[in-house]
């Protein structure tokens, strides 16, 4: 199991190198992550598409994902929506 994670590690430190050479990227920006009013947003947004007899503690899940980047937060509403 240490070999396969060493490998991705390997790989994404490559694949970092070959994009941060000069002439790749015209600008490197950073994105915070959500604070936990955006996050709330993030899943009353796509919560509001499950369906009408599911419950779900939005403040439950808001302080669960404390340190979750926007793509992480939509993965677990993913895995909501598709349990239910």
């Amino acid at each position: 199991m240490r070999q396969y994670k060493f490998l991705i590690y390997s790989c994404f430190i490559t694949f970092t190198q070959a994009l941060m050479r000069p002439g790749r990227l015209d600008r490197i920006l950073y994105v915070p992550l959500p604070d936990v009013a955006t996050r709330r947003q993030i899943f009353t947004i796509h919560l509001s598409r499950m369906p009408a007899g599911c419950t779900v503690d939005v403040d439950r899940l808001v302080s669960a994902t404390d340190k979750y980047s926007g793509a992480e937060v939509r993965g677990k509403i993913v895995l909501l929506i598709h349990c239910y």
